[in-house]
């Protein structure tokens, strides 16, 4: 994907054009997912999202974290096993990713489910 070949690599791009990348990124996952035929996702989560989680600026990281969010939701366990296999991340960050991915998994169940008003006893 061009995002992760154009211009200077995360680690040397200005903080701005850094969280951009991943702020678009995250908008293009929430509204049209991943087209395997056209962008392969463990190779921008690589080398774009994971250097991002070693980045100074606090908010870059969140806008990682929040990648990492969609990835999961869409693709599941790959995402989480790539983050635990990311040698020296910060050890709250690391806890911070698996809370998010194991809420992800809480909040997971068939489609439409989520819909369906709870009913309360009382109402019977």
């Amino acid at each position: 994907m061009d995002i992760t070949e154009k211009g200077p690599e995360p680690d040397k791009a200005p903080i701005r054009v850094i969280q951009s990348r991943l702020d678009i990124l995250t908008i293009l996952l929430q509204e049209f997912g991943i087209n395997e035929s056209v962008w392969n996702w463990d190779v921008v989560y690589e080398k774009l999202v994971i250097p991002s989680f070693f980045n100074q600026s606090k908010e870059v990281r969140d806008s990682a974290k929040s990648v990492a969010q969609e990835l999961y939701r869409i693709v599941g366990a790959p995402v989480k096993e790539m983050t635990n296999n990311v040698e020296n991340i910060k050890p709250n960050l690391l806890q911070d990713l698996n809370q998010m991915f194991d809420a992800e998994d809480n909040n997971k169940g068939p489609p439409g489910l989520n819909q369906i008003p709870e009913v309360d006893e009382g109402d019977s």
